[in-house]
């Protein structure tokens, strides 16, 4: 992406769909494993960053709401990139499943059920260097 990326733990952790973007990983068995969320801003802004959009548009862009179709698809491919992070040596291989964009697409309640759940997480604060931030969770399903 060539910008810096901060990350400090969360001021308030993500515990509601409201305007997020989600991605569920699953298992070779298809069930959901993990699943990663941003606030839609924070999406719009890594995408924006990732395509070298000016973050004025970005910014004009948010005041209208949710994403537009390449933003989708870009922030996709970071979702799918952080697959990365659930597959170790010896465990079963977890990939990119769906990404949902609360605005557009509202996901199954089983998903968002994992938001407000009491499975392991880290949510962090992300700021990306001149696009600005938001709020991320990361969340995996217990053993």
């Amino acid at each position: 992406m060539s910008r810096d990326v901060e990350l400090s733990p969360a001021a308030n952790p993500l515990t509601t769909a409201g305007s997020t973007v989600i991605g569920t990983y699953a298992d070779d068995d298809r069930c959901t494993v993990a699943i990663v969320a941003m606030e839609t801003p924070l999406a719009a802004r890594v995408a924006g960053a990732l395509a070298l959009v000016t973050p004025r548009r970005i910014e004009e862009r948010l005041v209208s709401g949710g994403l537009w179709g390449q933003q989708f698809d870009d922030i996709s491919e970071v979702f799918n990139i952080l697959g990365v992070l659930f597959n170790a040596d010896g465990a079963p291989h977890v990939r990119l499943s769906t990404v949902y964009e609360t605005l557009r697409t509202f996901p199954p309640m089983e998903v968002v059920g994992w938001l407000a759940s009491d499975l392991p997480r880290v949510d962090v604060d992300a700021s990306v260097k001149g696009y600005g931030g938001g709020t991320m969770a990361v969340v995996v399903g217990g053993a």
